[in-house]
């Protein structure tokens, strides 16, 4: 038996028929009808057992051209005690009988990269600042808010008399590397790599220094940098595999590191990642961002490379510029993105730590590209906000417990150029242990 829905009017039917899509068979796994409602406020859910009655105050029906209008996010979320549970969402008017909130337009809200679109203010690396946004002004990043309303929906069904098979609560730990700076000395420029080698003997009087920096030269494998093959034990250690996104083809003076996907020692870093069974991905440049050309001409650059299938990746330095880049990474013929996280905060950036679908708010379609959210990133926590290795080891166990509850995947990106030191070894150690 289908579920029936009637949508809230005309004015928005790629909209609804994306979250009967997504809401209702992706996460719920509920099969459905939808059809044109003519009540504007509110969505009305039945089968011949049972109905529900859902408000609506995000899809302006009455006036479509505003949908994009920024001044229609409320500053603050509306905080809902039901059940002895508290929900947040956009819109909201609770009655003693029935929370009253608006469960479909905010997931639809943060599913979609909604502000992505707006005028928000955004950072040195044109990405949304995550204190500008709806999520990082009311203190929710670290909060599941999706699953907790999918979990308020499912409530509301079951009390409606709609049954349906309860929703699976799978967790996954899915590790990525970022392969930003493959080699720290082997691939430096040498005019810099020898005033570096001649600071480690005139300036620190370290022939030990001295020593390591030269054999880095000659090997790879003795880099500070490649890091690779430990990476792999302590993944193999743990039962698991990685995703290693690689780019190297950038040329911004500031933001990209660029490297020669060609040289032997990214061909040997490639064999080895590939003969203990992990993932490559592709890392665009900075500048691929703005620019389709760039962003398809490097990832011919890296199938030239890798004969191996690429199914998925991340933008450098999370730069997410919304449908044009899902655009972009559908039309590569990818299966998924996993740019959905902030440079300053770790967390829930899309509410869920599911993968979805995901829809294009510029052409209202929805693409068959899936979205891998970005949960947490070790330079975020250790470099932009400062934690210590206990305060991050603590944050990263919190957010996989929190996983496990709602399900989904706790994907952490780690670079491989931030496990020079013991300590940062110890640490990562450790974190793959608990959250694998």
């Amino acid at each position: 038996m289908k579920l029936h829905i009637e949508s809230p009017g005309p004015a928005f039917k790629p909209e609804y028929a994306y979250i009967r899509q997504v809401v209702f068979e992706h996460f719920l796994g509920i099969p459905t009808l939808l059809s044109t409602g003519r009540h504007a406020d509110s969505w009305r859910i039945h089968t011949p057992a049972g109905g529900l009655d859902l408000p609506n105050a995000f899809f302006p029906e009455a006036a479509p051209e505003t949908f994009l209008d920024s001044a229609r996010i409320p500053e603050k979320a509306h905080r809902v005690t039901f059940r002895d549970n508290e929900y947040a969402a956009m819109f909201a008017a609770p009655t003693p009988e029935d929370p009253g909130v608006d469960i479909l337009g905010t997931i639809f809200f943060l599913l979609t990269s909604f502000e992505d679109h707006l005028a928000l203010p955004r950072d040195e690396y044109d990405c949304l600042r995550p204190e500008s946004t709806w999520m990082g002004r009311n203190d929710l990043l670290l909060r599941p808010i999706v699953d907790e309303l999918l979990d308020l929906l499912e409530y509301l069904l079951r009390r409606s008399e709609v049954n349906f098979p309860a929703r699976r609560r799978d967790y996954a730990f899915v590790y990525s590397c970022d392969v930003d700076r493959p080699t720290l000395w082997h691939s430096m420029p040498w005019p810099l790599y020898l005033r570096e080698l001649a600071g480690s003997l005139v300036k620190r009087f370290s022939p030990k220094e001295f020593a390591g920096r030269l054999a880095a030269t000659f090997s790879a494998a003795h880099d500070p940098f490649y890091t690779f093959g430990w990476i792999c034990e302590q993944l193999e250690a743990a039962g698991t595999s990685g995703c290693f996104n690689f780019g190297g083809q950038g040329n911004h003076p500031l933001y990209d590191m660029s490297y020669s996907l060609a040289s032997p020692a990214i061909r040997d870093i490639l064999a080895l990642l590939t003969r203990r069974g992990h993932e490559i991905g592709f890392h665009p440049s900075y500048r691929a961002a703005d620019d389709e050309r760039v962003f398809k001409d490097e990832l011919k650059g890296l199938k030239a490379a890798y004969s191996g299938d690429i199914r998925g990746g991340r933008q450098h330095y999370l730069r997410f510029k919304g449908a044009s880049t899902w655009r972009w990474w559908e039309e590569a013929g990818l299966e998924y993105d996993s740019s959905l996280g902030y440079n300053g905060a770790p967390g829930f950036r899309c509410g869920t730590a599911r993968e979805f679908p995901v829809f294009d708010l510029e052409r209202r379609i929805r693409l068959s590209l899936c979205e891998r959210p970005l949960i947490a990133m070790e330079g975020t926590l250790l470099h932009i906000l400062g934690f210590t290795h206990a305060e991050t080891f603590d944050l990263l166990v919190s957010l996989s417990n929190t996983i496990r509850k709602s399900g989904g995947s706790m994907t952490m990106l780690w670079h491989n150029s931030t496990l020079v030191s013991f300590s940062d070894r110890e640490l990562f150690k450790e974190a793959i242990k608990a959250l694998a």
